[in-house]
């Protein structure tokens, strides 16, 4: 099979089964039960303008994402040479983040929701990767993109990639405010014991 032909064929499957594990997970919590003007006035809470943001770089990514499966020529001024290892690199370190998203859905259950928000008698996690990392969902959601920019070569997704981490961040601070309301000193103890997006190397265990 010629390389790009299966770097593209690589691309779609990885995209297939993040939307199909997303999804498939997300229908199981309160969120999906929810009315679309209820789910509105969730996005609404978190700020509007951040929310438009997110939701027009997703589909703008989706059309480009599509393009370079479709190989159609109106997005050629976009690719960039990387050697042969490097792509397959990316096929790689999407495999990885597709199984901590699994991972991540499997340990949350019906705790997860695709809006900052807490349920009735939520409780907090902090098994599975949780144990280490406090947004792993994050970490594996920036990993993917990562791969997927070394496997298209193309720097409409690299300029997608680094334009949403600010706002990743902004958004991680924000729940990580919402679940201090919520938690209190558990989750300060919490934030003590692990990092953000990637594991301490040492953990503080101090109760203090």
């Amino acid at each position: 099979m010629e390389p790009n032909l299966a770097f593209r064929l690589a691309f779609l499957i990885s995209y297939i089964l993040l939307i199909v594990i997303r999804g498939f997970y997300t229908k199981k919590t309160p969120f999906a039960r929810k009315s679309r003007k209820e789910r509105f006035e969730d996005i609404k809470r978190e700020g509007l303008p951040s929310a438009v943001v997110f939701l027009g770089m997703f589909w703008i990514q989706m059309i480009v994402a599509l393009f370079y499966v479709l190989d159609m020529q109106l997005i050629s001024w976009s690719y960039f040479l990387l050697p042969l290892e490097i792509r397959v690199l990316g096929v790689f370190l999407g495999i990885v983040s597709i199984l901590c998203v699994l991972w991540v859905h499997r340990t949350l259950a019906s705790s997860f929701s695709a809006t900052l928000e807490v349920y009735e008698d939520h409780q907090l996690v902090t098994a599975g990767p949780y144990a280490r990392v406090r947004h792993p969902l994050y970490s594996a959601h920036t990993l993917f993109n990562a791969g997927m920019v070394l496997v298209s070569v193309n720097w409409i997704l690299f300029l997608f990639l680094v334009i949403g981490m600010p706002f990743t961040y902004w958004r991680l601070l924000e729940e990580e405010k919402m679940l201090i309301e919520q938690f209190g000193d558990e989750y300060r103890k919490y934030i003590r014991q692990t990092g953000r997006l990637f594991p301490k190397l040492r953990q503080n265990r101090s109760s203090n």
